[in-house]
């Protein structure tokens, strides 16, 4: 083989190359004489050196260096490229018994996975009438359930009742906006056979009486309330179109959700139209200058503030404090012993108006994508500005009833001119928070809600009360340079990731998780404790008072997180949230679907835990879990326990869209080994690995003692807390 076929392979030809182009006039050509041959004096002399001097044998002439160079070149050249095409041809082989050994493995894996999903199918199809059946027996029970708690309020998936709940409250503001006076009709016959003669007495004044304007005012209020609860319905039903994935019905809940709170508001807006138009009678007092209610009485959804300027005196204000609604303004400091003379209270026909609401009258905008959402907890000031005063002339009162009287005049605040720029036009507003709110940090974040974009922006910090007798421990305060509205505002992802979640079968048909959200080290670190039966959840834990509604009811899974999230502690994120948390990479939807239908078709009888090696930035088609060793026997309906930390009671689940395995990761591992467990092989799903594993076990298990109404509601709690891609 001649060494220069493959030179490029031969790591020393380039050394051979420059060796040869150092040499003086290179290598001498083969058969020619490179010198003149000198004779001897004496042979010249004689005359030899002709012919007679060939046939002599001639002495071996002696290699210059260069020539010894070269050729100790060529030959450890031509030894390094035989070396090298032995070493090629070696690695070549083994690359080729490899490939070939990769694709009869790929080949016998694919195989195994047709005959697996084959296999699971089979078993699918076996249970899919009990199935159904289970399901339609469920839902039978929950309509009838419905029958005693029989509502006057509308169908909340009918648009048209919604639409008429709606109408008949706008008639009912018309009428009253443009009052016609009671009229009496007296008949009157002259003469037998006569025609009829009318008379008409008007009994009393032209304008509304105060008492009317009086029950006004509550009618309004007690409509919000209605309003409120009408909301709450459709978003149990909301609930129930999110659990099963049908969007285009939660964009009809939504919209609908939207309508009704937009004449919550337009409704709050004619009170203080007409409570301005009658203040002399509608204040709580002769010398009053407030308007405060609250419905309903106790846990409030709705509070209501209206200040009037009574007084036609020039005056400032060291405060204004909202009676009965624990809402107040303040100066922004002790330095500052008055409000802002911005506000302009010394001036004529000017009001102040508060509103407190218990839920968000903004919701339905969404907040996906957004970094923070707005708690049960809205504040809005008002700046206010009337038309004219009722007077008394005499015996007779005069209203102003004209069109720019029955409209809302908002003054702005700060103004558009200032009298002084070197005043601080900051204030404090005092509230109490709701009871449905959890105080999970000593300052909670304020935000303003953002018309254009229809979105919360964090503008503020409260600070909470300390006091431990409790009648001000909920109060919170925050500055502000101008009124508009705002909401108590969480962080949507503060919870995650999560720091570590499991399921533990209980009995037959109750399975409890644990979830504890991303441990900070703070008072505001929760571990939470679902109960898990049939078709409903329950909260066991954690113990804060203001979570005692959802330990003291069985809730379906999306409404237990829903009211979670409102209290503060939310685990309900999209992927377009993953932007606002470091490193989180959201697992696939296909991946999510298949791992959680198989943990929450396993978790009946097996502990299923997270693994912290499943953390950030890990595939997004690939999940990281834990199956215990050990399972709940058939004929044991006691709760199973298994000891997190041990990995020998554990297998780690590789679980991937395609197939998943046991893999050789441990707990205790600093870097994970996500290879496959020796003596192992990967499977379709969890059902098939575990039935290569235990046997017919499994299939008892899966298919002959399955409880599917807690099955589906695992499966439900899963996919909307995401563990796999959160945890």
């Amino acid at each position: 083989m001649n060494p220069f076929t493959h030179m490029s392979d031969c790591p020393f030809f380039f050394v051979f190359f420059f060796l040869l182009g150092v040499c003086d006039g290179g290598m001498p050509p083969k058969g020619r004489v490179t010198a003149p041959v000198s004779l001897s004096p004496a042979a010249a002399k004689n005359g030899m050196g002709g012919k007679n001097d060939k046939n002599k044998e001639e002495k071996p002439k002696k290699l210059n260096a260069q020539q010894v160079a070269l050729n100790n070149v060529v030959e450890v050249a031509d030894r390094l490229y035989k070396q090298h095409e032995q070493e090629r041809v070696k690695t070549e082989t083994a690359d080729q018994i490899s490939r070939r050994g990769a694709i009869l493995d790929a080949a016998l894996e694919k195989e195994r996975l047709r005959i697996d999903k084959a296999e699971h199918e089979k078993i699918v199809k076996e249970m899919e009438e009990r199935e159904q059946l289970a399901y339609r027996e469920c839902e039978k029970h929950r309509i009838w359930s419905r029958v005693p708690h029989a509502s006057r309020l509308p169908q909340v998936d009918s648009e048209s009742s919604i639409n008429t709940f709606l109408a008949v409250w706008r008639d009912e503001e018309r009428e009253y906006d443009k009052h016609t006076p009671l009229v009496t009709v007296i008949n009157r016959r002259n003469s037998v056979g006569g025609g009829l003669q009318n008379y008409y007495f008007i009994n009393g004044e032209f304008g509304v009486s105060p008492a009317a304007r009086k029950k006004m005012v509550e009618s309004e209020l007690q409509q919000c309330l209605e309003a409120y609860e009408l909301t709450e319905a459709i978003r149990l039903e909301a609930d129930r179109s999110l659990t099963q994935l049908k969007m285009e019905d939660l964009t009809f809940f939504s919209k609908n959700i939207g309508k009704v709170c937009e004449q919550v508001l337009n409704s709050l807006d004619f009170i203080t139209i007409h409570a301005l138009l009658g203040y002399d009678v509608i204040l709580e007092g002769p010398n009053s200058e407030f308007l405060t209610m609250s419905v309903p009485p106790t846990n409030p959804v709705v509070k209501y503030g209206l200040w009037v300027k009574v007084k036609e005196t020039t005056r400032s204000f060291a405060s204004m404090v909202f009676p009965n609604i624990a809402i107040r303004l303040d100066p922004k400091s002790s330095a500052l012993p008055k409000l802002p003379k911005a506000l302009g209270l010394s001036k004529e026909n000017v009001a102040v108006r508060v509103i407190q609401l218990g839920f968000n009258p903004h919701e339905h905008h969404g907040s996906i994508g957004r970094e923070f959402y707005a708690l049960n907890c809205v504040i809005k000031l008002d700046l206010l500005n009337f038309t004219e005063r009722p007077k008394h002339v005499g015996d007779w009162l005069y209203r102003s009833e004209t069109e720019e009287a029955h409209a809302l005049h908002l003054v702005p605040y700060p103004p558009e001119v200032l009298e002084s720029n070197e005043e601080d036009l900051s204030l404090r507003v005092s509230f109490e928070a709701p009871n449905s709110i959890v105080m999970r940090h000593s300052s909670l974040l304020i935000g303003k809600w953002l018309e254009a974009s229809k979105d919360w922006e964090p503008c503020s910090h409260t600070s909470a009360s300390t006091d431990s007798t409790g009648t001000e421990g909920r109060r919170c305060v925050f500055a502000t340079s101008e009124f508009a509205t705002f909401a108590v505002l969480q962080e949507k992802g503060f919870d995650v990731p999560y720091e570590q979640w499991r399921l533990h079968p209980v009995s037959f048909d109750q399975v409890l998780m644990v979830l504890e959200g991303r441990r900070r080290g703070e008072g505001s670190d929760r571990e939470f404790r679902i109960l898990i039966q049939d078709a409903q959840c329950k909260l066991l834990a954690p113990e804060d008072p203001e979570l005692a509604h959802l330990r003291e009811n069985w809730l379906e899974p999306a409404t237990l997180i829903r009211l979670l999230s409102q209290t503060g502690f939310n685990f309900l994120l999209d992927d377009e949230d993953a932007k606002f948390l470091e490193n989180i990479v959201p697992k696939t939807s296909a991946l999510e679907e298949k791992a959680y239908a198989d943990i929450a078709q396993f978790c009946l009888f097996y502990a299923i835990a997270s693994s912290r090696h499943n953390k950030c930035g890990e595939d997004a088609d690939l999940a990281l879990f834990r199956v215990s060793k050990q399972s709940r026997a058939l004929d044991n309906d006691e709760r199973l326990e298994v000891q997190l930390d041990e990995d020998s009671d554990w297998h780690s689940v590789r679980y991937q869209t395609q197939c998943c395995a046991f893999a050789a990761i441990r707990e205790s591992d600093e870097v994970p080994d996500l290879h496959i467990l020796e003596g192992h092989e990967s499977h379709f799903n969890l059902y098939t690995l575990l039935l290569h594993e235990k046997g017919e076990e499994v299939r008892l298990q899966a298919v002959h003692h399955t409880n599917f109404l807690l099955r589906r509601c695992v499966f439900q709690l899963l996919r909307l807390i995401r563990p796999l891609t959160w945890g």
